[in-house]
Protein backbone atom coordinates (compact mmCIF):
# COMPACT_ATOMS: atom_id res chain seq x y z
CA UNK A 1 0.00 0.00 0.00
CA UNK A 2 2.83 2.38 0.85
CA UNK A 3 4.53 1.71 -2.50
CA UNK A 4 1.26 2.43 -4.33
CA UNK A 5 0.79 5.70 -2.43
CA UNK A 6 4.35 6.83 -3.13
CA UNK A 7 3.81 5.94 -6.78
CA UNK A 8 0.81 8.19 -7.28
CA UNK A 9 2.38 10.94 -5.16
CA UNK A 10 5.33 11.11 -7.56
CA UNK A 11 3.14 10.96 -10.68
CA UNK A 12 0.19 13.23 -9.83
CA UNK A 13 1.79 16.34 -8.41
CA UNK A 14 -1.13 18.50 -9.51
CA UNK A 15 -3.61 16.81 -7.14
CA UNK A 16 -1.43 16.41 -4.05
CA UNK A 17 -2.54 17.83 -0.73
CA UNK A 18 -1.56 17.67 2.91
CA UNK A 19 -3.75 14.62 3.35
CA UNK A 20 -1.52 12.63 0.99
CA UNK A 21 1.55 13.60 3.01
CA UNK A 22 -0.01 12.57 6.32
CA UNK A 23 -1.22 9.27 4.85
CA UNK A 24 2.23 8.57 3.46
CA UNK A 25 3.79 9.22 6.88
CA UNK A 26 1.38 6.93 8.72
CA UNK A 27 1.68 4.12 6.16
CA UNK A 28 5.46 4.24 6.47
CA UNK A 29 5.30 3.78 10.24
CA UNK A 30 2.68 1.04 9.92
CA UNK A 31 5.30 -0.94 8.02
CA UNK A 32 7.78 -0.54 10.88
CA UNK A 33 5.44 -1.51 13.70
CA UNK A 34 3.51 -4.75 14.03
CA UNK A 35 0.32 -3.02 12.93
CA UNK A 36 -1.62 -6.25 12.40
CA UNK A 37 -1.08 -7.59 15.90
CA UNK A 38 -4.34 -6.43 17.50
CA UNK A 39 -7.10 -5.44 15.05
CA UNK A 40 -6.65 -7.44 11.87
CA UNK A 41 -7.52 -10.64 10.06
CA UNK A 42 -4.04 -11.85 10.96
CA UNK A 43 -4.92 -11.52 14.63
CA UNK A 44 -8.13 -13.54 14.14
CA UNK A 45 -6.17 -16.28 12.38
CA UNK A 46 -3.59 -16.31 15.18
CA UNK A 47 -6.38 -16.54 17.76
CA UNK A 48 -7.87 -19.51 15.91
CA UNK A 49 -4.55 -21.34 15.71
CA UNK A 50 -3.77 -20.73 19.38
CA UNK A 51 -7.22 -21.89 20.51
CA UNK A 52 -7.17 -24.97 18.28
CA UNK A 53 -3.71 -26.02 19.49
CA UNK A 54 -4.74 -25.62 23.13
CA UNK A 55 -8.03 -27.47 22.67
CA UNK A 56 -6.34 -30.33 20.86
CA UNK A 57 -3.60 -30.48 23.49
CA UNK A 58 -5.59 -30.26 26.72
CA UNK A 59 -9.26 -30.26 25.78
CA UNK A 60 -9.61 -26.66 26.97
CA UNK A 61 -7.91 -23.28 27.00
CA UNK A 62 -4.75 -23.51 29.09
CA UNK A 63 -3.04 -20.53 30.73
CA UNK A 64 -0.71 -19.64 27.81
CA UNK A 65 -3.61 -19.74 25.36
CA UNK A 66 -5.79 -17.56 27.60
CA UNK A 67 -2.99 -15.03 27.97
CA UNK A 68 -2.51 -14.89 24.19
CA UNK A 69 -6.24 -14.51 23.60
CA UNK A 70 -6.61 -11.78 26.22
CA UNK A 71 -4.15 -9.40 24.55
CA UNK A 72 -1.49 -9.48 21.84
CA UNK A 73 2.04 -10.11 23.08
CA UNK A 74 4.13 -6.98 23.69
CA UNK A 75 5.95 -5.76 20.60
CA UNK A 76 9.08 -3.60 20.62
CA UNK A 77 8.49 -2.82 16.96
CA UNK A 78 5.03 -1.44 17.71
CA UNK A 79 6.37 0.67 20.56
CA UNK A 80 9.17 1.99 18.35
CA UNK A 81 6.71 2.90 15.57
CA UNK A 82 4.41 4.66 18.02
CA UNK A 83 7.32 6.70 19.36
CA UNK A 84 8.29 7.67 15.82
CA UNK A 85 4.73 8.83 15.14
CA UNK A 86 4.74 10.89 18.34
CA UNK A 87 8.07 12.57 17.55
CA UNK A 88 7.09 13.21 13.94
CA UNK A 89 3.78 14.70 15.08
CA UNK A 90 5.62 17.15 17.33
CA UNK A 91 7.92 18.15 14.47
CA UNK A 92 4.91 18.77 12.21
CA UNK A 93 3.25 20.93 14.85
CA UNK A 94 6.39 22.97 15.52
CA UNK A 95 6.98 23.53 11.81
CA UNK A 96 3.37 24.62 11.30
CA UNK A 97 3.38 26.90 14.34
CA UNK A 98 6.67 28.63 13.56
CA UNK A 99 5.67 29.05 9.91
CA UNK A 100 2.53 30.89 11.02
CA UNK A 101 4.64 33.37 12.97
CA UNK A 102 6.12 34.60 9.70
CA UNK A 103 2.80 36.02 8.56
CA UNK A 104 1.28 39.21 9.88
CA UNK A 105 -2.20 37.73 9.49
CA UNK A 106 -1.55 35.41 12.42
CA UNK A 107 -0.31 38.22 14.64
CA UNK A 108 -3.43 40.39 14.21
CA UNK A 109 -5.90 37.50 13.89
CA UNK A 110 -6.94 38.03 10.28
CA UNK A 111 -5.85 34.52 9.29
CA UNK A 112 -8.68 32.80 11.15
CA UNK A 113 -11.27 35.28 9.91
CA UNK A 114 -10.08 34.92 6.31
CA UNK A 115 -10.60 31.17 6.57
CA UNK A 116 -14.05 31.52 8.11
CA UNK A 117 -15.29 33.84 5.34
CA UNK A 118 -13.61 32.07 2.41
CA UNK A 119 -16.43 30.65 0.25
CA UNK A 120 -14.15 27.93 -1.15
CA UNK A 121 -13.55 26.24 2.18
CA UNK A 122 -16.22 27.18 4.68
CA UNK A 123 -19.92 26.93 5.32
CA UNK A 124 -20.66 30.19 3.49
CA UNK A 125 -23.13 28.39 1.27
CA UNK A 126 -25.50 28.20 4.23
CA UNK A 127 -27.51 31.32 4.94
CA UNK A 128 -27.53 30.80 8.70
CA UNK A 129 -23.72 30.69 8.74
CA UNK A 130 -23.39 33.93 6.79
CA UNK A 131 -25.88 35.65 9.10
CA UNK A 132 -23.89 34.44 12.12
CA UNK A 133 -20.65 35.87 10.73
CA UNK A 134 -22.31 39.18 9.91
CA UNK A 135 -23.72 39.37 13.43
CA UNK A 136 -20.30 38.72 14.93
CA UNK A 137 -18.66 41.31 12.66
CA UNK A 138 -21.12 44.04 13.67
CA UNK A 139 -20.13 43.72 17.34
CA UNK A 140 -16.53 44.86 17.23
CA UNK A 141 -15.47 43.67 20.72
CA UNK A 142 -16.90 40.23 19.97
CA UNK A 143 -15.25 40.18 16.54
CA UNK A 144 -11.79 41.05 17.86
CA UNK A 145 -12.12 38.61 20.76
CA UNK A 146 -13.17 35.79 18.42
CA UNK A 147 -10.35 36.24 15.92
CA UNK A 148 -7.76 36.77 18.64
CA UNK A 149 -8.88 33.64 20.47
CA UNK A 150 -8.84 31.57 17.29
CA UNK A 151 -5.39 32.74 16.22
CA UNK A 152 -3.64 32.63 19.57
CA UNK A 153 -5.18 29.32 20.61
CA UNK A 154 -3.97 27.77 17.35
CA UNK A 155 -0.46 29.11 17.90
CA UNK A 156 -0.49 27.89 21.49
CA UNK A 157 -1.55 24.36 20.52
CA UNK A 158 0.98 24.04 17.69
CA UNK A 159 3.98 25.64 19.45
CA UNK A 160 3.46 24.74 23.11
CA UNK A 161 1.75 21.42 22.39
CA UNK A 162 4.88 19.50 21.30
CA UNK A 163 6.43 20.30 24.71
CA UNK A 164 3.35 19.89 26.92
CA UNK A 165 2.49 16.53 25.34
CA UNK A 166 5.34 15.00 27.35
CA UNK A 167 4.03 16.36 30.67
CA UNK A 168 0.97 15.76 32.82
CA UNK A 169 -0.92 18.21 30.60
CA UNK A 170 -0.92 15.69 27.77
CA UNK A 171 -4.69 15.17 28.17
CA UNK A 172 -5.33 18.91 27.72
CA UNK A 173 -3.24 19.23 24.56
CA UNK A 174 -4.81 16.09 23.10
CA UNK A 175 -8.28 17.48 23.77
CA UNK A 176 -7.44 20.91 22.32
CA UNK A 177 -5.71 19.43 19.27
CA UNK A 178 -8.62 17.09 18.55
CA UNK A 179 -11.10 19.95 18.90
CA UNK A 180 -8.99 22.14 16.63
CA UNK A 181 -8.77 19.53 13.89
CA UNK A 182 -12.49 18.77 14.16
CA UNK A 183 -13.25 22.48 13.77
CA UNK A 184 -10.97 22.74 10.74
CA UNK A 185 -12.67 19.72 9.19
CA UNK A 186 -16.07 21.40 9.54
CA UNK A 187 -15.03 24.91 8.51
CA UNK A 188 -12.72 24.01 5.64
CA UNK A 189 -14.10 20.64 4.55
CA UNK A 190 -10.73 18.90 5.01
CA UNK A 191 -12.27 15.79 6.54
CA UNK A 192 -9.72 13.12 5.57
CA UNK A 193 -6.74 15.34 6.35
CA UNK A 194 -8.04 16.16 9.82
CA UNK A 195 -8.96 12.55 10.52
CA UNK A 196 -5.37 11.53 9.80
CA UNK A 197 -4.11 14.25 12.13
CA UNK A 198 -6.47 13.03 14.88
CA UNK A 199 -5.09 9.51 14.36
CA UNK A 200 -1.63 10.91 15.04
CA UNK A 201 -2.99 12.48 18.24
CA UNK A 202 -4.34 9.07 19.28
CA UNK A 203 -0.79 7.72 19.16
CA UNK A 204 -0.25 9.45 22.53
CA UNK A 205 -2.95 7.35 24.23
CA UNK A 206 -1.84 4.29 26.22
CA UNK A 207 -2.48 1.03 24.39
CA UNK A 208 -4.34 -0.49 27.33
CA UNK A 209 -6.73 2.46 27.41
CA UNK A 210 -7.64 1.97 23.77
CA UNK A 211 -8.01 -1.79 24.22
CA UNK A 212 -10.26 -1.40 27.26
CA UNK A 213 -12.47 1.18 25.53
CA UNK A 214 -12.88 -1.10 22.52
CA UNK A 215 -14.24 -3.90 24.67
CA UNK A 216 -17.99 -4.21 25.03
CA UNK A 217 -18.18 -4.39 28.81
CA UNK A 218 -20.07 -6.64 31.24
CA UNK A 219 -23.51 -6.04 29.66
CA UNK A 220 -22.78 -8.20 26.61
CA UNK A 221 -24.74 -11.48 26.22
CA UNK A 222 -23.11 -14.56 27.69
CA UNK A 223 -23.17 -17.82 25.73
CA UNK A 224 -22.08 -21.42 26.29
CA UNK A 225 -20.50 -23.37 23.44
CA UNK A 226 -20.61 -27.16 23.78
CA UNK A 227 -18.15 -29.27 21.79
CA UNK A 228 -16.59 -32.71 21.82
CA UNK A 229 -12.85 -32.40 22.66
CA UNK A 230 -12.27 -35.86 21.22
CA UNK A 231 -13.60 -34.89 17.81
CA UNK A 232 -11.40 -33.00 15.34
CA UNK A 233 -14.39 -31.19 13.76
CA UNK A 234 -15.64 -30.27 17.22
CA UNK A 235 -12.26 -28.84 18.23
CA UNK A 236 -12.10 -26.89 14.98
CA UNK A 237 -15.60 -25.49 15.53
CA UNK A 238 -14.79 -24.43 19.10
CA UNK A 239 -11.55 -22.81 17.94
CA UNK A 240 -13.44 -20.81 15.30
CA UNK A 241 -15.94 -19.62 17.89
CA UNK A 242 -13.19 -18.65 20.35
CA UNK A 243 -11.28 -16.79 17.62
CA UNK A 244 -14.28 -14.52 16.99
CA UNK A 245 -15.00 -14.08 20.72
CA UNK A 246 -12.75 -11.09 21.40
CA UNK A 247 -14.84 -9.96 24.39
CA UNK A 248 -14.84 -13.28 26.29
CA UNK A 249 -18.56 -13.90 25.83
CA UNK A 250 -18.28 -17.65 25.23
CA UNK A 251 -17.82 -20.29 27.90
CA UNK A 252 -16.62 -23.62 26.51
CA UNK A 253 -18.37 -26.77 27.68
CA UNK A 254 -16.73 -30.11 26.73
CA UNK A 255 -19.57 -32.52 25.95
CA UNK A 256 -19.93 -35.52 23.66
CA UNK A 257 -21.98 -34.99 20.53
CA UNK A 258 -22.37 -32.28 17.94
CA UNK A 259 -21.38 -28.69 18.79
CA UNK A 260 -24.16 -26.47 20.08
CA UNK A 261 -24.55 -22.99 21.51
CA UNK A 262 -26.75 -22.00 24.46
CA UNK A 263 -27.91 -18.45 25.11
CA UNK A 264 -28.34 -16.74 28.50
CA UNK A 265 -31.75 -18.39 28.93
CA UNK A 266 -30.26 -21.84 28.37
CA UNK A 267 -31.89 -22.40 24.98
CA UNK A 268 -29.67 -24.82 23.08
CA UNK A 269 -29.28 -24.31 19.33
CA UNK A 270 -27.20 -25.92 16.63
CA UNK A 271 -26.86 -25.84 12.86
CA UNK A 272 -28.07 -22.79 10.95
CA UNK A 273 -29.95 -21.57 14.03
CA UNK A 274 -26.75 -21.65 16.06
CA UNK A 275 -25.00 -19.55 13.43
CA UNK A 276 -27.77 -16.97 13.81
CA UNK A 277 -27.35 -16.93 17.60
CA UNK A 278 -23.58 -16.37 17.32
CA UNK A 279 -23.91 -13.57 14.78
CA UNK A 280 -26.62 -11.94 16.86
CA UNK A 281 -24.80 -12.06 20.19
CA UNK A 282 -21.02 -12.09 19.61
CA UNK A 283 -19.88 -8.49 19.36
CA UNK A 284 -17.37 -8.90 16.53
CA UNK A 285 -19.81 -10.92 14.42
CA UNK A 286 -22.89 -8.72 14.96
CA UNK A 287 -21.93 -6.07 12.34
CA UNK A 288 -21.53 -8.90 9.80
CA UNK A 289 -24.96 -10.42 10.40
CA UNK A 290 -26.20 -9.05 7.07
CA UNK A 291 -24.02 -11.66 5.33
CA UNK A 292 -26.36 -14.37 6.56
CA UNK A 293 -28.98 -13.09 4.10
CA UNK A 294 -26.72 -14.12 1.21
CA UNK A 295 -27.92 -17.51 -0.07
CA UNK A 296 -25.62 -20.32 1.01
CA UNK A 297 -23.61 -18.36 3.58
CA UNK A 298 -25.54 -19.56 6.63
CA UNK A 299 -25.29 -23.18 5.51
CA UNK A 300 -21.58 -22.91 4.79
CA UNK A 301 -20.89 -21.41 8.22
CA UNK A 302 -23.06 -24.07 9.90
CA UNK A 303 -20.95 -26.73 8.23
CA UNK A 304 -17.80 -25.48 10.00
CA UNK A 305 -19.23 -24.12 13.26
CA UNK A 306 -21.75 -26.91 13.90
CA UNK A 307 -20.58 -30.00 12.02
CA UNK A 308 -22.84 -33.00 12.19
CA UNK A 309 -21.63 -36.02 14.13
CA UNK A 310 -22.22 -39.38 12.41
CA UNK A 311 -24.53 -41.71 14.28
CA UNK A 312 -22.88 -44.70 15.98
CA UNK A 313 -23.06 -48.00 14.10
Amino acid sequence: VWVAVVGYIHRTQQVLFGMDTMMNILLFYLMIGNSGAALSVDRLIARYRAARASLARSGGLDAPARAFLAAPPPSRGAGFALRLIQVHFCIIYLAAGFAKLKGNAWWDGRAVWDVMVNPEFTLMQYEWYERLLRAVATVKPLYHAAIAFGSWSTLFIEIAGPFLLWTRLRWLIMFLATAMHAAIAVLMGLNLFELLMIIMVLAFLPDRLIRDRLRGGPALPRLRFAFDPGSAPGVRAAALAVAADTDDQLALSPEPGAPAVSDAQGVRTTGAGGVGVLFKSVRVLAPLAFLLWVPGVRGLLARYLFPAVPAPA
